[in-house]
């Protein structure tokens, strides 16, 4: 954004609108999982995520990258939610303490956050950005995949988005 003539308040602005979209997604999808299941929106957010990565990498137009930006933190919002859940889920079922488990997930959070940036950094520099926004995409799609088959639906899941 800065390379298209962004100012700062501008770059500030979607990263701030992304942050206020993930924090107002967040309780609405909880309370969703928690009525109809884990995998419908953490499928739908990884795909909105991987929709904004991609908009990140094909796209050169200033407007564009702002909506990608806010995409990828709502999306966020969608998948994280349940993904924090399932966590908690998956550490209760092997009797786990919930700490534990949560500290785990943030160490493999941190380390794949730091990985990845440096890893996308490089590829940004040598190959430009739609290296990069692509591996992710497909990463992402990967992790959709396998979600759909392995996360184990509650009784009433039906698959479908609605609140």
């Amino acid at each position: 954004m800065d390379e298209l003539g962004a100012s700062p308040f501008l770059i500030a602005a979607a990263f701030g609108a992304g942050s206020v979209s993930e924090a107002i997604a967040g309780p609405l999808i909880g309370r969703y999982s928690d009525r109809v299941g884990r995998t419908a929106p953490f499928v739908v957010g990884l795909g909105v995520i991987t929709g904004g990565v991609l908009a990140l990498g094909i796209f050169n137009v200033l407007p564009v990258l702002a909506v990608a930006v806010v995409a990828v933190a709502f999306g966020a919002g969608l998948a994280f939610t349940p993904a924090s859940t399932l966590i908690t889920d998956a550490a209760t079922s092997a009797g786990m303490n919930q700490g534990y488990a949560s500290g785990a997930s943030n160490v493999a959070w941190g380390g794949g956050q730091m990985i990845g940036s440096a890893g996308a950094g490089l590829l940004a520099g040598a190959a430009g950005y739609l290296l990069p926004s692509l591996i992710v995409a497909l990463i992402l799609v990967g992790v959709a995949g396998v979600a759909r088959r392995t996360i184990q639906a509650l009784p009433e899941d039906t698959g479908e988005f609605t609140l």
